[in-house]
């Protein structure tokens, strides 16, 4: 899809949201309900800072796809911890071969840094088999990408250091 109608329809859905983000508290205060206002609007601001932090992220193309992804996906969790990155390429073309086939079962995708590496973790919903493990290798060995740069401590953890 071109950027700028990806960017209009991440636009166009984060407007959706606010609307029905209003609705919500529209209906809250409508029955007196104003604890829960409060509550709702702290998760507001959170998944505002959320977003923001995506935005701020020195690659817009990444930025760009992380938004798309979590627009697609509302409720994958993306960690920024860092917003510097220095592989950005390599890593969005790792991502846009990884995401399509692991995106149903990506509960976490976290983003680091370590004495100026990229760090990538994936916390998945479920163990990953042997197959998909060797997938990850393969989309690795397809982008000459060391294997040593992958790591699997946990079954349902994977790691990735660009």
């Amino acid at each position: 899809m071109c950027k700028k109608k990806e960017i209009l329809k991440i636009l166009n859905n984060i407007y959706h949201n606010m609307l029905n983000n209003i609705q919500v508290l529209l209906g809250y205060y409508s029955l007196g309900k104003f604890n829960k206002i409060k509550d709702y609007l702290t998760l507001m601001v959170d998944q505002i800072q959320d977003v923001r932090k995506l935005c701020n992220i020195n690659s817009s193309s990444l930025a760009l796809y992380l938004l798309s992804l979590k627009q697609e996906n509302t409720m994958l969790d993306i960690e920024i911890k860092t917003l510097e990155v220095n592989n950005d390429l390599l890593i969005l073309n790792f991502l846009e071969k990884f995401i399509p086939c692991f995106k149903h079962r990506l509960a976490k995708i976290i983003f680091e840094k370590n004495n100026n590496e990229d760090i990538l973790k994936f916390v998945f919903f479920s163990f990953l088999k042997e197959e998909e493990i060797k997938f990850l290798e393969k989309i690795l060995h397809d982008l000459n990408i060391s294997s040593k740069n992958f790591i699997s401590n946990d079954k349902n953890i994977v790691t990735f250091i660009f």
